[in-house]
């Protein structure tokens, strides 16, 4: 018996998310410029006809990574913006936020933060460009930050600059450590304590 158009729908969508998935590990752990379609297909367990007609190259595969990225991360932090204007705990806030993530059941989470704190650790000139590619965020952050330095006279923008950069470095390493070796983490790491480390330690 034929199979019907929801059943063919629901293959291809459950393979599309293999590819994704797989090629999400290989991106993470190998890096995007060293990965090969053909590392790909082998990986995912595809023949590259089946590859190249979810994705027509690897910058496509990778785009589409980045929308996924970008909406898992950013509606996160969007989530936390909602709730009211942006003030000096929105750093607490984010940092729950991201630990979450690093935890979270679904793997991806955690390699999504990798790759997005990753991203933004080598074009961090000022705090204004920390998430450049979204304006409200970019405003929001902005905004937070001044209010942070307004009330931690010890603290000024190219210091706060260089806590933040280090503080990603952490994030993407504990999140890279925990998908290699979750067995280290018997528990859930204190978001408070990372944050104090990074934030109030003067």
């Amino acid at each position: 018996m034929p199979r019907t158009f929801k059943q063919n729908e629901e293959i291809k969508d459950k393979r599309k998310a293999q590819i994704l998935e797989k090629s999400l590990i290989l991106f993470a752990n190998v890096g995007i410029k060293n990965v090969t379609m053909d590392e790909i297909s082998k990986h995912v367990g595809c023949s590259h006809g089946l590859l190249y007609h979810y994705f027509s190259s690897k910058e496509d595969l990778y785009e589409e990574h980045r929308r996924l990225c970008k909406n898992i991360v950013e509606g996160k932090i969007r989530d936390v913006m909602a709730k009211g204007e942006p003030n000096a705990n929105f750093l607490v806030e984010i940092n729950q936020v991201f630990i979450d993530l690093i935890f979270s059941t679904n793997q991806s989470d955690c390699y999504y933060l990798y790759l997005y704190t990753l991203a933004k650790l080598f074009n961090l000139t000022n705090a204004k460009t920390l998430f450049p590619d979204s304006k409200d965020i970019n405003k929001y952050f902005n905004e937070a930050f001044q209010d942070y330095l307004d009330l931690h006279p010890s603290f000024n923008k190219p210091l706060l600059k260089e806590k933040i950069k280090c503080y990603l470095i952490f994030i993407s390493g504990l999140a890279i450590n925990y998908i290699k070796f979750p067995g280290l983490f018997t528990k859930k790491i204190d978001h408070m304590s990372i944050y104090n480390t990074f934030f109030e330690a003067n």
